[in-house]
């Protein structure tokens, strides 16, 4: 596989990992970035597929094993962050709507 497309094929992995876990996330009763969380069902089914084309694409880049690894790390990273920055995301506009 060329270089090039190569990346372009992790990068697609990466993008639709960190998505996937995103719409999982918003999908969950206690999420932090909406007023009111995403269809439950709806988002999992979508965040499923996102996290199945992900595969897919770090099955065609790497080992089976690898991929499986890097899927997982990547979500779990995902997973680990979200809450964290909707919670700063959540403070400073607490902190612009109380400094106005």
């Amino acid at each position: 596989m060329p270089v090039i497309l190569e990346t372009l094929t992790q990068g697609i992995a990466l993008v639709a990992t960190v998505l996937g876990a995103t719409g999982f996330y918003l999908g969950l009763a206690r999420q932090q970035f909406l007023a009111r969380p995403l269809s439950g069902a709806r988002s999992r089914v979508q965040a499923m597929g996102l996290l199945l084309l992900a595969w897919c694409c770090w099955m065609a880049t790497q080992r089976p094993a690898t991929a499986c690894f890097t899927l997982l790390t990547v979500s779990m990273i995902s997973f680990i962050l979200l809450p964290v920055v909707a919670a700063l995301w959540r403070s400073a506009a607490e902190a612009r709507s109380s400094d106005v």
